[in-house]
């Protein structure tokens, strides 16, 4: 294993521990009695789908026989990959405090914006649409109590 796949590693192993903490987070919202789903279970989905991603990467990583060199094309990945781990991270933290539906709609905005999408005018309306239509399937239609913070 040379150097560039041993940061690889750590960057998976990272992955897996901030996976871990979310879903350590994502149990602390609160869930109504005899529920089966609450505000948590879309946070603890992300975090158990990152976690396993990253595991199903570091397993290729260890069953490779080359080491190919990143090109640019993989570093300005690298660095998008990381961008929407802190955007992640952010959406996770202000949620209970700016509430569902605007952080929502400010994460879709701004993960836009990370793939490349250009038009700021049309981010924030996806962003909108995309929050809303998850308030009316999670909140309406599931009746799950989402976070209500100071925004809403």
């Amino acid at each position: 294993m040379n150097i560039k796949n041993s940061k690889g590693v750590a960057v998976d192993l990272l992955l897996i521990l901030l996976a871990v903490g979310m879903a350590l987070f994502a149990r602390t919202f609160p869930r109504m009695e005899g529920s089966f789903s609450g505000p948590g279970s879309m946070p603890g989905i992300l975090s158990v789908a990152l976690a396993g991603l990253a595991t199903l990467n570091l397993i290729q990583r260890w069953r490779k026989k080359t080491n190919a060199v990143p090109s640019s094309d993989s570093a300005a990945g690298n660095k998008r990959f990381l961008l929407l781990i802190g955007l992640v991270s952010a959406y996770l933290f202000l949620m209970p405090l700016a509430g569902f539906i605007s952080s929502s709609a400010v994460f879709c905005a701004l993960a836009l914006t990370v793939f490349g999408y250009r038009n700021a005018v049309r981010a924030v309306a996806i962003g909108f649409v995309f929050a809303f239509s998850l308030y009316l399937v999670f909140g309406v239609l599931m009746n799950v109590m989402l976070p209500e913070g100071w925004i809403g």
